[in-house]
């Protein structure tokens, strides 16, 4: 069994030459007190390793802490992303647990 919550951070347009340093501020701010250091809290971040599936799912495996990914390093919506991570979590579960699904 997962729990899954879902906090998004929205992000802001980038307007050259008047916000980029703000917003580089805004970025390195900490995240919301409302994360539970129990669970695993995964940020996508353009600059961040990326993985295949088997790759991701060997990841998760080993890891027991936070941590940041990529996707890709062409831009998205909030949307799409969000339903590329629920995806891949839902594949790399199921190759841990030699399920189906990814075959």
């Amino acid at each position: 069994m997962l729990k899954l919550d879902i906090l998004e951070i929205k992000g802001e347009k980038i307007v050259a030459g008047k916000n980029e340093g703000w917003l580089r501020e805004k970025e390195e701010e900490p995240l919301p007190s409302t994360l539970d250091r129990r669970d695993y809290n995964i940020a996508l971040d353009v600059k961040e390793r990326e993985f295949s599936t088997e790759g991701f799912a060997r990841f998760l495996k080993k890891k027991k802490a936070d941590f940041s990914i990529s996707f890709s390093k062409m831009t998205t919506s909030h949307g799409l992303s969000l339903l590329l991570i629920l995806e891949q979590l839902l594949r790399a579960l199921d190759l841990s647990a030699e399920g189906k699904y990814h075959k």
